[in-house]
């Protein structure tokens, strides 16, 4: 009687032009189907009857389609009803129906619980006849969910194979994520060779949604993207849980897959975010590979874990940064949004390197070592010297700046590659001590002076070979080197002496203001090297400063006046005049403060240091024709003079030498003002000429 009621509502649904009449018969259908069924007991239990339901309900989906196919084509036929067709509608509750089941059977297989008994082939048929129907309904015409149902179904269908091996939760979820990945890549795929689907649709007569062949197709991207989201997250649960290593390498795998599954999509307008999704995918497919190998809950995890996501990113920044300009064509678009995906790269394998290097600080400082395996040493060291490779590559070598920096920009590579060596140096210092003791222990302060020379050498080497985007940032660097051990002299005991050091440091400041011309670089000089001989003096029974003045402060001042000689050009005629006075006026004061605190009667052999001291002016002033030497030279020579009549007439009781002192003196004067009556003019013209000199 059901079967009756359904054909005539069938019937009735193409002669009175009303949809709601096939509803009708499909429930009709499905009525009399589960009465038979209940009368019969051909098949046992509840998910038998569900299934034979949806087979019921998907089975005369066709027929509903045939109906309402005719029904429109009728001349003048107009759709009175705002309801989906019939055959739509039965499809959709099929789908839906298994998708219910199918998600209840992997719910208990996750809780490891007993399944339903049933038929085995009966879900095959359901879905087998629900397949039919959904693919009945692409003959339908303008519908634009025909291809996302059958997009769905495949999801259910994809369920319902994971279902029927009634897996384990672990092997559950290894599974099911490979089926989502597979599903994933499979469906992509159908997606780029949509034309060549549409000409198979065209001979077998399926009409198109509409004329542009995107159109009702634009779900499928944010779907499959889901989808591979969806398979990133398992497989890192995957990855925290599953203690066999093959199946976590095989998940990562799985994730790397991805990568396929996004080119294959990343078409039309949204093309160059798809392949930015795309690389980005690919440096979390590195990630999770490298992580497949760790094994979960063990001693060390952190910080491996962190090693390998260092490693990865590292890797993922040198492939897109250099390797993709090798393996593709200049005129590739892959090229564009590589480079700029390279920064974010490398900056998040820096933030990796930070944690890295933080973890193993922290270690360190705890408990006097690194909890970490040498592999993953040796993993970082190369990552480290890899990208200081990278950096260096991307400053010198043409078009391989991802930021198409300046020339000056260009630098920070440098700098950039000389800090990552410096942290390498950091990383195999806190992981192998043991490379650290003796010699190096012994003399760290020297192999940190010699590395300075060398790349202050290294800078020249490179200025003269016009390389400036190296030059500058190595000779600063090799500038600022020797304030390390300095500074950290202290901290760590060694058998080189202080001042042995500052006497290094000094000559490598030295070098620096020769070829550079610098006078900022010679006062460092002067103060290193002199640093050095005061810590020197300090140190000696005697020399110290309140008793030898001049010991302390006539170098420097010779050092001061030597740098502003051969920097003179970078120096006013004022400030080199202040120079020439300040530095004198030190090498003379000091050696006559040292007369007076010590004494002639001690020591009589200082008015004499200070007479050649005072004659070396004159003789430079001269020679150099500066006025200040010879000015100073002279007054000092007299002070000198007068120091050593001084001590003969007063201390030694010789009074008769101050008469012939003053004979002399007058004899001098009246032979000065006789020469001047006779050689007038060339007086004159000498005073003119002195004056006439530098000041």
């Amino acid at each position: 009687g059901f079967a009756v009621l359904a054909l005539t509502a069938a019937a009735s649904a193409w002669i009175f032009q009303r949809r709601r009449y096939l509803y009708g018969a499909a429930l009709f259908v499905n009525v009399a189907g589960s009465v038979a069924w209940l009368e019969a007991q051909v098949l046992p239990g509840m998910l038998d009857f569900a299934f034979a339901n949806i087979v019921l309900l998907a089975a005369p989906a066709p027929l509903w389609l045939i109906v309402e196919m005719m029904r429109a084509g009728r001349a003048g036929a107009t759709s009175r009803s705002a309801a989906p067709p019939a055959h739509r509608a039965v499809t959709r509750l099929s789908i839906a129906a298994l998708g219910i089941v199918a998600g209840i059977g992997l719910f208990l297989d996750a809780q490891q619980l007993a399944p339903f008994d049933g038929t085995p082939w009966m879900p095959w048929l359901a879905l087998a006849v629900t397949a039919v129907a959904a693919l009945a309904c692409l003959w339908e015409g303008p519908a634009r969910d025909a291809i996302a149902r059958l997009y769905v179904l495949g999801l259910v269908a994809a369920a319902m194979i994971v279902n029927v091996f009634d897996l384990p939760g672990q092997w559950l979820l290894w599974t099911g994520t490979m089926v989502l990945a597979a599903y994933a890549l499979a469906t992509s795929y159908l997606w780029s060779r949509r034309r060549g689907l549409r000409s198979i649709a065209d001979r077998l007569r399926i009409p198109p949604a509409a004329d542009d062949e995107l159109a009702g197709l634009t779900w499928l991207v944010p779907c499959n993207l889901t989808l591979i989201a969806v398979v990133v997250g398992l497989t890192g649960l995957i990855e925290l849980t599953e203690k066999t290593v093959a199946l976590r390498v095989l998940a990562a795998q799985a994730v790397l897959t991805q990568v396929v599954s996004v080119v294959l999509i990343a078409r039309g307008d949204r093309r160059g975010v798809l392949q930015s999704t795309a690389l980005a995918l690919g440096a979390i497919g590195a990630v999770s590979f490298g992580w497949a190998w760790l094994e979960p809950g063990t001693t060390g995890t952190l910080l491996n874990a962190l090693v390998v996501l260092a490693a990865a990113l590292a890797g993922v920044a040198a492939l897109y940064g250099l390797g993709l300009g090798k393996l593709l064509s200049d005129a590739s678009d892959w090229l564009a949004p590589a480079r700029r995906m390279t920064p974010v790269v490398a900056a998040l394998t820096l933030v990796s390197l930070a944690g890295v290097l933080t973890t193993e600080i922290y270690q360190f400082a705890r408990v006097g070592e690194v909890a970490i395996a040498w592999p993953a040493i040796l993993v970082v060291g190369l990552t480290l010297f890899g990208l200081s490779a990278a950096a260096l590559s991307a400053a010198v070598l043409p078009g391989r700046d991802p930021l198409n920096l300046s020339l000056r920009g260009r630098t920070l590579y440098v700098y950039g590659a000389e800090l990552l060596l410096a942290l390498l140096f950091v990383h195999v210092r806190l992981t192998m001590p043991w490379l650290f003791l003796g010699f190096f222990q012994q003399y760290w302060p020297l192999i940190i002076m010699a590395i300075a020379f060398a790349g202050v050498g290294f800078a020249e080497l490179c200025r003269r070979y016009r390389q400036e985007v190296l030059a500058g940032p190595l000779e600063n660097t090799g500038a600022l080197l020797p304030v390390l051990p300095v500074l950290g002299f202290w901290a760590s005991g060694s058998r080189v002496d202080y001042s042995l050091l500052l006497v290094v440091v000094g000559v490598l400041y030295a070098g620096l203001s020769i070829a550079r011309r610098s006078f900022g670089f010679g006062v460092l000089a002067a103060l290193a090297a002199n640093g050095g001989l005061w810590f020197f003096l300090n140190r000696q029974d005697g020399f110290g400063f309140l008793a030898h003045q001049q010991i302390w402060l006539i170098p420097p001042a010779l050092c001061i006046l030597a740098a502003a000689y051969l920097n003179r050009a970078q120096l006013s005629d004022e400030q080199l005049t202040a120079v020439r006075y300040l530095t004198s006026t030190t090498i003379y004061v000091s050696s006559t403060a040292d007369i007076f605190i010590n004494g002639v009667a001690q020591q009589p052999w200082l008015p004499v240091v200070l007479a050649a001291l005072a004659l070396a002016g004159i003789a430079a002033g001269i020679v150099l024709r500066v006025r200040a030497f010879l000015l100073l030279g002279t007054s000092f020579l007299g002070l000198a003079l007068f120091t050593i009549i001084w001590h003969a007439a007063v201390d030694l009781d010789q009074t008769w030498i101050w008469y012939a002192s003053g004979i002399i003196v007058g004899v001098a004067i009246l032979a000065l003002f006789a020469l001047f009556e006779k050689k007038r003019g060339e007086v004159l013209e000498l005073v003119e000429q002195i004056k006439q000199w530098d000041a």
